[in-house]
């Protein structure tokens, strides 16, 4: 499965919960296009220099994602995300290919970038003997081992 990026920005994140300023290169900018897109699987990554702080995966908006992870207060059992009392983060993007129309297609698609998101995690905690330190929950399965392994550590490379 192939993917494009890093798309890279640094988070400003506001104490009031939610409100993100994006940076690229210190310039202000909004999401590009292919990060916003619904029904793309993303692997995203939060870091604090050279220091993994969260690997997810979405499909949605990242900006949707992100925002839903910063909001939350508890209702419903979900706090957020561990590092939103950070003041600044960076933030990598991974997107994978567009969806297939074939549902059963989609469902292997967003399988194999869960298991990305897993496998990705894994290898972090192999090479710095810690998990992410604000990682809550990997989604695992044995979606396509090898490939998935692949994919890991080319992603690794770029953190």
């Amino acid at each position: 499965m192939l993917f494009e990026g890093p798309y890279n920005y640094t988070l400003q994140l506001s104490r009031n919960g939610g409100n993100i300023e994006k940076f690229q290169e210190g310039k202000k900018v909004k999401f590009s296009k292919s990060v916003t897109l619904n029904k793309l699987p993303k692997i995203y990554v939060i870091l604090d220099g050279k220091e993994v702080l969260y690997v997810g995966f979405t499909s949605q908006s990242v900006g949707s994602r992100l925002s839903g992870g910063l909001k939350a207060d508890g209702k419903n059992g979900y706090h957020g995300y561990g590092w939103k009392g950070l003041e600044k983060v960076e933030l990598k993007i991974f997107v994978f290919e567009p969806y297939s129309e074939d549902e059963q297609t989609k469902k292997q698609q967003r399988l194999f970038a869960e298991a990305v998101e897993a496998e990705l995690a894994f290898l972090i905690r192999s090479k710095t003997d810690s998990w992410p330190k604000y990682q809550s929950e990997i989604h695992f399965n044995n979606v396509s081992p090898k490939q998935v392994r692949d994919v890991a550590k080319v992603i690794y490379s770029h953190l």
